[in-house]
């Protein structure tokens, strides 16, 4: 509210300033409250004179109308300076906003190009089958058919015990296991069985697939048809033999 002192060497206000405001020879001060439109104080405009003495009609009116522009300027400032802040917010926000984008793409484009090369491997001449971390079968290539005769849709949601010689014993895939998940991987030669229930051998390695908390989410096999090479190394391994080396008692 409006305050006005006549003289500020008798009113009760200026009690404690008095000596101040006789160095400064103030002795009048007529004080009006800058408030604005939402009916906050936002300050106070004020009118000191070197003499006591009590305001006019006209110098009322003055100081309101002071008051009022004070009001308007005052708000001026602080909505432009609102404007400054939400600017640099929005600007540093779509700056960040773009550098996050700038790396989406980035790791986007990384995704996408080994996409393409992991989609030219699954067109390799290897057998290759995914399956999930419980071993079902999610997808296989072109080879895995030609060498299994086993088609993606008879398959896919099976695990690969349907691929099982009966060759090796319950040691055999423990051990096998046992090393995928120790070391992530597994390599070495394995009997299976086709579709059409002839038995082959073949070199295979099975990868884990790890995610960003090394959780192994999946597993790839890829796999060589080693017939032919078997073939070669049987041949090698009679010739190999001594001629003393009786038919009867070979393996």
């Amino acid at each position: 509210r409006r305050v006005i002192v006549n003289d500020v060497m008798s009113h009760p206000n200026w009690a404690g300033f008095r000596q101040i405001a006789e160095q400064a020879q103030l002795k009048a001060c007529w004080s009006e409250p800058i408030i604005s439109p939402a009916g906050t104080v936002l300050g106070t405009f004020a009118m000191y004179y070197r003499e006591p003495r009590e305001p006019g009609p006209v110098e009322l009116q003055a100081i309101e109308g002071a008051a009022r522009v004070a009001a308007i300027a005052i708000e001026h400032e602080q909505t432009q300076q609102s404007l400054r802040e939400v600017k640099e917010t929005f600007e540093s926000r779509v700056a960040e906003r773009t550098r996050e984008l700038t790396e989406a793409n980035r790791e986007l484009s990384k995704a996408e190009e080994q996409m393409r090369l992991a989609a030219v491997a699954f067109r390799a001449h290897d057998s290759m089958v995914i399956t999930d971390k419980q071993g079902k079968i999610l997808q296989v290539n072109e080879s895995f058919t030609k060498l299994t005769g086993y088609t993606p849709d008879e398959v896919i949601g099976k695990t690969l015990g349907i691929l099982k010689s009966g060759r090796h014993g319950k040691e055999f895939y423990e051990q096998m296991w046992t090393a995928i998940r120790a070391e992530g991987y597994w390599e070495g030669e394995i009997w299976n069985r086709r579709k059409d229930g002839h038995v082959y051998p073949q070199r295979l390695t099975i990868t884990c697939v790890k995610n960003e908390s090394g959780e192994t989410t999946h597993y790839v096999g890829d796999g060589q048809d080693i017939t032919n090479t078997s073939g070669l190394r049987l041949i090698a391994w009679r010739s190999a033999l001594p001629a003393s080396y009786s038919k009867a008692s070979s393996p």
